[in-house]
């Protein structure tokens, strides 16, 4: 199998910025607290099967956590 050479991909718009972010995370209970008390996001409550966050001046949830093995569940980026 050949690998990809990067002139074979096509250009990626460059991101400017993060809208939100969904996570899953071993310890649900403490990422819970961590965000809320170390990075004082505003803890939204329950939503579904996920723990919602918004940061300052947010209209719109920037962060869900969801239980389960580590991993990115989704990321809703800025480009130009």
């Amino acid at each position: 199998m050949e690998c990809l050479k990067m002139s074979s991909i096509a250009p990626r718009p460059r991101v400017t910025g993060i809208h939100s972010i969904a996570l899953r995370v071993p310890c649900y209970a403490e990422a819970i607290a961590f965000y809320r008390d170390v990075w004082l996001l505003e803890d939204m409550g329950e939503r579904d099967d996920s723990h919602a966050f918004r940061t300052a001046c947010a209209d719109h949830d920037n962060l869900l956590l969801s239980s389960g093995e580590p991993g990115i569940v989704n990321i809703r980026a800025f480009s130009r």
